[in-house]
């Protein structure tokens, strides 16, 4: 199933899931570089549309070694309309909710869509407007 994966820095790829829970947790800890995972539900699914889950390191917030995701806290405060806490670390995986026997469902494309748009913004806000953080715009104007 259709997932992607957003770092910390910023960039993001598509990943694909399995549909088996042991396999799924497997791809993404494979993928996130973990052995447990957290998940946090960003949208309940429900008669208005898809859910959304976000899958991170079980100890993403108590390693001091992970590096801050500010693009997956941007998108997860997005989607929640702030009703999750943005605080995140290391890479994020995002799913689509439970589906309707509980499994983990696809990722939508307005989802993926809205995941890949914040995660661009956020990096290139990080990089600046020459693209390099403190560097003035190649063509001389003010940044």
């Amino acid at each position: 199933m259709r997932a992607r994966v957003v770092r910390a820095d910023g960039t993001t790829e598509p990943v694909d899931v399995p549909e088996d829970a042991t396999e799924a947790s497997a791809v993404i800890c494979a993928t996130i570089g973990c052995r447990t995972v957290t998940i946090t539900r960003v949208i309940q699914p429900g008669p208005d549309g898809a859910g959304l889950d976000m899958w991170t390191d079980g100890h993403s917030l108590i390693t001091a070694s992970l590096t801050p995701n500010p693009a997956a806290g941007a998108i997860v405060a997005f989607l929640s309309r702030g009703q999750v806490r943005p605080l995140f670390a290391g890479a994020a995986v995002f799913t689509g909710g439970p589906g309707t026997r509980g499994a983990t469902t696809a990722l939508t494309g307005q989802h993926e869509e809205i995941i890949t748009t914040i995660a661009a913004a956020i990096r290139d806000a990080a990089a600046g407007p020459a693209g390099q953080a403190g560097q003035p715009p190649a063509d001389g104007s003010p940044a």
